[in-house]
Parts: C-alpha cells; structure tokens; sequence
C-alpha cells in the first residue's frame, strides 16, 4: 500500500472513481473534474490517493476552515472512498487527513459516514457521532 498526495495527473483516475461511488448522486464529469482540481491546487484543501501497485484504489479529499459563528479551526472529509477488496487502506487515508490537520492547526475533524462498518471503524478510532444530518432531496 503507497499514499500520496494526489497530483493533476491523478484528476482522470479520480473522476472514474467519483463516478463509479457517486454517480448515483448525479455527479457529472465536470463536476468531479472540478472537484479535484480544487483539491489539490487549493492551500486550504488537499487530496490523498491510496494505490495498489500503480493502480489508485482509493482517495480521501478533505478540507480546512474557520467554522462560523465561533471561528474555530476545522478540519473536514469531503470525500473518502476506497474500492471493495481495498478496504484495508482507508485507516492509512484517514491516518493522512488527521496528520494534515493537526499541521493546519485544526481543532476539530470533521467526517461523515453512510456505511454502518464505517462508523464502527471511525468510533474505535476516538470519532464520536455529534449531529443527525438530515437532508430532502428537492
């Protein structure tokens, strides 16, 4: 298992993968392009690709900011996927957004799950759920 910072040459491999975990979303290719593009040239954000051999299997996207009203420093997963049978190496995707943040200056992190097995896995990590997200689509 390697992981690096993505790099603009990684921005086709991550659209596929944006498509093949969010394209029931009804995420575009322009979009995604977009996506990672802004995450990897922008200071305050970053991107992290996880390969199996020369392959990218998995990707954590994350950004830092001051949370309104208080002004607290915040770190957040904006997107994190990683392929079936490659599950092993979301700890070390994770492992990387929490180095980077602390470098930021993050006092809180920042990440939501969907997958049951996800949140068992941030919870033995020292995450605690803190908010119901609720959401209607329109």
């Amino acid at each position: 298992m390697t992981i690096r910072e993505a790099s603009l040459d990684d921005v086709s491999a991550l659209v596929g993968l944006g498509i093949q975990f969010y394209g029931r979303e009804g995420c575009d290719e322009a979009f995604l392009s977009k996506f990672a593009i802004d995450h990897i040239i922008d200071d305050n954000k970053n991107c992290w690709v996880l390969l199996d051999k020369s392959d990218i299997v998995g990707v954590l996207c994350c950004g830092f900011e001051r949370q309104a009203p208080s002004g607290n420093p915040v770190a957040y997963k904006s997107a994190w996927f990683v392929k079936q049978g490659k599950r092993w190496g979301a700890k070390g995707l994770l492992a990387r957004f929490e180095s980077w943040a602390l470098d930021k200056g993050a006092k809180r992190l920042l990440v939501t799950a969907r997958e049951p097995r996800t949140v068992t896995m941030l919870e033995k990590l020292g995450y605690s759920p803190t908010e119901l997200v609720v959401e209607k689509f329109v």
